[in-house]
């Protein structure tokens, strides 16, 4: 026995029927609408690849740094840069040897004054200012009166030459370090030379006057005869005896460095 009514009842899935006195096809329940191909793939997406909370996407991604830096890191190489500290200290002992050696020959320059000679030892430590820079000029340059005064016991006239080699090499080597130019290195040695002039007339009013002459008459009467020309002649030999020898070991110190 069938009930008339009349409305509708709302179902869960959303359909409505209604009665008869409604619309046609009332009482019926309604079809499910298929899936549209869109729906379909994202379900099955779903399904393939879970969703991944908040945590896991940054530990993954956390990961996959580290593997891209694993990877990079492998394709990094090392290379030894104390390859050309060690070839530089072995020429720096080998320029003090030299210096130290060259101390010994003695050239006297100005008739008459018999504790004025000259020796080419400024020329190895001056090389190594231009070729290494202005402390390693120097390093060699005292090294090298340390020995000579070590084996003679004259330790007022290695304090003098100690005064003389700064003043020598240090304008030079920051010149030609400053300016890497010829114009530059021969302005620094002849601005080393008249330094190291005025420096040795200093050192002997001073440190000579102190431990040798006793009193500055003994010497000042010999500064514009002898010691002025001696120390001029003996700065300017030094500086074009290191520009020669600086001038024939550069190539080799280039190819060592791979220029």
């Amino acid at each position: 026995m069938g009930l008339l009514f009349q409305g509708g009842v709302e179902f869960p899935t959303g359909g409505v029927s209604v009665g008869r006195m409604g619309r046609p096809g009332a009482g019926r329940v309604p079809r499910a609408q298929p899936m549209s191909p869109r729906t379909r793939q994202a379900l099955g997406r779903l399904r393939a690849d879970p969703v991944e909370t908040r945590g896991q996407r940054s530990e993954s991604g956390w990961k996959r740094q580290v593997i891209l830096v694993t990877e990079q890191s492998s394709h990094i190489h090392f290379e030894n840069t104390n390859r050309w500290g060690t070839r530089q200290l072995v020429t720096m002992a080998l320029l003090c040897a030299a210096s130290a050696l060259l101390m010994f020959l003695q050239i006297p320059i100005i008739p008459g004054v018999t504790f004025l000679s000259y020796d080419p030892s400024l020329v190895p430590a001056m090389v190594a200012g231009l070729m290494f820079g202005p402390g390693s000029g120097v390093a060699v340059g005292v090294v090298a009166i340390a020995i000579r005064a070590l084996t003679t016991g004259e330790w007022v006239g290695a304090l003098m030459n100690v005064v003389a080699t700064v003043s020598f090499i240090l304008p030079a080597a920051w010149a030609a370090r400053r300016t890497s130019s010829p114009a530059g290195t021969v302005a620094g040695l002849a601005a080393g030379c008249a330094l190291a002039t005025l420096a040795s007339i200093a050192a002997n009013l001073t440190i000579g006057v102190w431990f040798w002459y006793g009193s500055p008459d003994a010497i000042v009467p010999l500064i514009l005869p002898a010691i002025l020309p001696f120390n001029i002649v003996k700065t300017v030999l030094n500086a074009v005896l290191s520009v020669v020898v600086f001038r024939a070991v550069r190539p080799l110190v280039d190819a060592s460095r791979g220029r």
